[in-house]
């Protein structure tokens, strides 16, 4: 049974879901009109999709914009900021000194722990950041919630949709090798 709480959340999560996802695609731009229809075939009623829009708008995260006479938001620039990359670094050495990452069973039957490499920002509309890893295996879900969290906490980011891919070294190296066949 769905709590009223949950219901509350429900349209604003999908909002952010749906800028962080697919308005990018499209210029980081979306007409009201076409957020509505959008909603709406997810079960959202148009004046709960109006509310959470305003909510976002009041929390700094959407911005007023007419484009071609219809009446949009885009995201921020506060959903837009990108973090340099030595900054992100040190973001992830406090986060891990605060709680060490996961930790799992070796090849040679001994205990590994995940290795965060370095992080970097890959992408700005929305956020999108890309952690080097020893073993994407390892990750888990606990564990990507936390550094996800931290780095909301860390950088004013409540509320704006961002991404986190965690690569694996192997294939890091592969694509750079494809690179260089590639010419």
């Amino acid at each position: 049974m769905t709590s009223e709480r949950d219901r509350a959340i429900r349209p604003r999560a999908l909002i952010v879901t749906v800028y962080g996802l697919y308005a990018r695609e499209v210029g980081g731009w979306l007409s009201v009109q076409s957020l509505i229809k959008l909603m709406s075939a997810l079960g959202v009623d148009e004046p709960a999709v109006r509310s959470s829009i305003s909510r976002l708008k009041r929390r700094g995260l959407l911005l007023a914009e007419k484009v071609d006479g219809a009446a949009g938001y885009a995201l921020s620039d506060r959903a837009r900021a990108r973090i340099p990359t030595p900054q992100l670094n040190r973001f992830l050495a406090d986060a891990v000194a605060a709680r060490q990452p996961p930790a799992g069973s070796g090849r040679r039957g001994g205990v590994q722990r995940l290795k965060l490499l370095f992080i970097t920002q890959t992408a700005v509309r929305p956020p999108r950041f890309s952690i080097q890893v020893n073993s994407r295996a390892r990750i888990t879900r606990d564990y990507a919630y936390y550094l996800e969290n931290r780095l909301r906490e860390r950088y004013g980011l409540d509320g704006v949709p961002l991404i986190i891919d965690f690569v694996q070294r192997s294939e890091r190296r592969e694509a750079a090798h494809a690179a260089v066949r590639r010419g």
